[in-house]
């Protein structure tokens, strides 16, 4: 009798996304400790991490520093809305989350 081949498993994709009508003078990812700094950001941004399956705990952080009108925040895994933050006027805004794959 054959053996069927374990199914390939499909890598967890993170997604930051920013929208709004805001001026954001900095924003700052952290993943896995490493982290980036982007200035004077324009509306809307969005990035995606890409994490090989089965690699474990994965830990995220994004931080961002807004003026002038409204921004709203997401991080979504694999589609799935993980958390979000919203504000107007300016400020700072920080998502942070993690997860296993």
């Amino acid at each position: 009798m054959a053996v069927s081949p374990e199914p390939a498993h499909a890598p967890h994709r993170l997604v930051f996304d920013v929208s709004g009508t805001a001026t954001v003078h900095t924003l700052t990812y952290v993943i896995d400790g490493k982290s980036t700094d982007e200035h004077e950001i324009t509306l809307p941004w969005q990035m995606t991490f890409t994490f090989p399956y089965g690699t474990g705990r994965h830990e995220w952080r994004l931080v961002l520093t807004n003026s002038d009108g409204t921004v709203n925040a997401t991080a979504t895994v694999d589609g799935q809305l993980m958390t979000n933050s919203s504000g107007s006027g300016g400020g700072t805004l920080n998502l942070d989350g993690n997860f296993t794959g």
